[in-house]
């Protein structure tokens, strides 16, 4: 068997393996000096690493490309044009960014090495990494970036992408999450503008990054639509394929935990809101179809999880309960509340309060050895304080 094949034959074990064999199998990967091949091997893994809350190491190209990391994609689902930065791109990129470094990329790697996660390294060290990052990444745009035919892209794309890529972490530090400047609106039309004079493609990256993870999507689709608007029609194109990615974005997103996905609902929501009424009829149509999918699933998962991860643990506790159980089903409830609530902006709110008021009374009524205390507490995160404290009243 080939190398290529015994690649391949051991990601397909990986993907049906449980959780803490992949984060073994994962925390290797991470920790290779050069991963070339054995990449492959977490390529498949990459849908279940958020779903399986896995934590990953952050090196060097992890922190270079951590503000592209919600439009990056397989290159087998990359077409030329589109909001997306291919996997195959990033590792020419970042050999190319390192080697323009030199020796001051030494201590960036040691100081990685102490941040315990990815929110962490983007604070404290990404905002240099990326304003260096750009001066080189400029450079291979303009003369060639070395290895590129190892990418399976076309040679024509390498330009174009490499200087999208420039443009959004040259911005980035100004628009990001941890961005203290309060006027981000001037600052989102100076970086828009920027990148649709360099490349539709440019500027499509910019606004698919920004919606994504900026702290105010709203003003970032108002500025994306109103420059797409008031600009001719390969704009209009670029806005479609960022409203795409954007929604596929947001799809995947509301899988994760309820409590994470809560934040990523109301995110969709303000979003649907600000972009019903603009845009032509296919972006209508799209963002339609979209709020349908997302109301539909998150009913069909409140009802499920209220169901699996809340009222089956009550059933099955035939001891009194320990702190850390009651704390987690504490977590669970006002986790399936916070879903709730934000997925009401979308729509079916009649169908939310049922779901979690039935909950609530079939708590109340569970038998199990939860004490009443604990009992009335998650009726009350359930279905408000008078549900809870008739709980308590009913002793």
């Amino acid at each position: 068997m080939s190398g290529a094949a015994e690649t391949r034959a051991l990601a397909r074990a990986l993907s049906a393996a449980e959780g803490a064999r992949i984060a073994r199998a994962v925390a290797l990967v991470d920790a290779l000096p050069e991963r070339g091949e054995a990449d492959a091997l977490i390529a498949p893994l990459r849908g279940r690493l958020a779903a399986l809350r896995i934590g990953r190491r952050v090196n060097f190209g992890r922190l270079l490309f951590l503000p592209l990391d919600p439009v990056i994609v397989p290159a087998r689902d990359w077409q030329p044009g589109s909001a997306h930065l291919p996997r195959t791109a990033l590792a020419p990129l970042i050999a190319g960014v390192r080697a323009a470094l030199g020796p001051a990329a030494v201590p960036l790697c040691q100081a990685l090495a102490e941040c315990p996660d990815a929110g962490t390294a983007g604070a404290r060290l990404g905002p240099a990494l990326w304003s260096q990052a750009v001066a080189p990444l400029r450079a291979m745009a303009a003369s060639g970036v070395p290895g590129w035919e190892a990418t399976g892209l076309p040679a024509a794309a390498a330009a174009p992408l490499t200087h999208g890529v420039a443009m959004v972490l040259e911005a980035w530090p100004g628009l990001g999450p941890l961005a203290a400047n309060a006027d981000r609106r001037v600052l989102a039309e100076a970086a828009l503008r920027q990148a649709a004079a360099v490349s539709p493609l440019a500027w499509s990256l910019m606004a698919a990054v920004a919606l994504a993870r900026a702290p105010d999507p709203v003003m970032v689709a108002q500025v994306a639509v109103e420059q797409a608007e008031t600009s001719g029609p390969d704009l209009h194109r670029a806005m479609a394929q960022v409203l795409e990615v954007t929604i596929a974005g947001l799809e995947r997103d509301a899988a994760a935990p309820a409590a994470e996905a809560a934040l990523t609902v109301r995110r969709a929501a303000q979003l649907v809101a600000a972009l019903a009424d603009r845009g032509g009829p296919a972006q209508r149509a799209a963002l339609g179809g979209f709020a349908l999918r997302l109301d539909a699933s998150c009913r069909a998962r409140v009802a499920a999880e209220c169901r699996s991860e809340l009222l089956a643990p009550l059933a099955a506790l035939t001891v009194p309960a320990s702190h850390a159980s009651v704390n987690g089903l504490e977590a669970t409830a006002r986790g399936l509340r916070d879903l709730a609530q934000e997925a009401r902006r979308i729509g079916g709110a009649a169908a939310y309060d049922a779901a979690l008021r039935d909950t609530a009374e079939q708590v109340r009524n569970a038998a199990t050895a939860l004490a009443r205390i604990d009992r009335a507490r998650l009726v009350e995160i359930l279905d408000g304080p008078e549900a809870g404290m008739a709980v308590l009243a009913a002793a």
